[in-house]
């Protein structure tokens, strides 16, 4: 959730956030990716405020080891609010 902006940076009782994704099939078992989150946390849900969501997008590659079982290595960069980036490595689908 929200990858570009590191885990545990912005931290409350209360969070509310979207993510999108769009995955394409590029060549053989070779799948691009695009994605893009807003989020907030807030004290209470009363707090929330339309113009403080807090953005984070970017784009990735998927490398499909075994299609039936869906294991992909995924790799990752995002950027977010505030100048954060990072670079994600996993080897599994997120969904």
């Amino acid at each position: 959730m929200m990858r570009g902006i590191y885990e545990g940076r912005f931290r409350d009782r209360q969070l509310l956030a979207a993510q999108v994704e769009l995955r394409q099939q590029l060549f053989w078992r070779l799948r691009g990716v695009v994605f893009g989150s807003a989020g907030q946390v807030q004290p209470q849900v009363t707090d929330f405020r339309p113009g403080e969501f807090n953005l984070a997008g970017g784009a990735g590659l998927r490398i499909d080891v075994n299609r039936q079982d869906r294991l992909s290595i995924r790799i990752d960069y995002g950027v977010g609010s505030g100048q954060s980036s990072g670079l994600y490595f996993a080897f599994n689908e997120a969904f």
